[in-house]
């Protein structure tokens, strides 16, 4: 197999990826356990004791600890509401893939065989796992051709819930939510008018 062209840029690729998807993950941790620790602090406890209970906090629990102080933190109206309820959902969702990801076995080195081309290719990352109890069987194999795109998607999202943080703990002076996040009238999160990583193609959409 070693000897199909571009056989070692190719598996070096599907390793860079999947590197690349876990940075963004811990990103998307370490923002939230940041922004809370800040939070914390200006409300006067210690730095080291501000950071303590994020040791032993998995992601699901954490993100429920972020939006719930959020929510007390900063004032919301229905339209912030509904933000921060799809920034929740939207946290959530990653994890069950993270920890398939995490737990699971990646293969970067296979081959398959193109109809189009009539020859063998590197294929994208492969994850398998076992879950004991499903329904469907307890085997998952999945091929991760479009985790560039689930990455580049996390890193969006760690960017919109640390401003969302930033706003909700007084981080963000002068910014409301709904500057830097919206939702299009799909219910999708896009960006908002000041928001400093661009305009949303439509500003209009919310």
């Amino acid at each position: 197999m070693e000897d199909l062209p571009g056989w070692e840029a190719a598996t070096e690729a599907n390793e860079l990826a999947i590197g690349q998807f876990f940075v963004a993950f811990s990103t998307l941790v370490g923002t939230m356990e940041q922004r809370l620790s800040i939070y914390f602090a200006d409300c006067g406890v210690p730095e080291d004791a501000a950071q303590l209970p994020f040791g032993t906090l998995a992601a699901d629990s954490l993100g429920r600890v972020f939006f719930e102080t959020a929510l007390h933190a900063h004032d919301h109206g229905k339209k912030e509401e509904r933000i921060a309820s799809r920034l929740a959902k939207e946290v959530q969702g990653q994890i069950p893939f993270r920890n398939d990801m995490a737990h699971g076995l990646l293969s970067t080195r296979s081959r398959v065989f193109s109809v189009a081309t009539g020859e063998w290719e590197v294929s994208p990352p492969l994850l398998s796992r076992t879950k004991p109890g499903r329904k469907a069987g307890a085997r998952v194999h999945r091929e991760l051709g479009t985790l560039r795109e689930t990455t580049n998607d996390l890193n969006e999202l760690a960017a919109s819930v640390s401003m969302y943080g930033a706003v909700c703990f007084d981080q963000a002076e002068g910014y409301e939510i709904r500057d830097l996040i919206r939702l299009s009238d799909k219910g999708d999160l896009i960006r908002g008018p000041k928001n400093p990583l661009g305009h949303p193609p439509k500003p209009d959409q919310s």
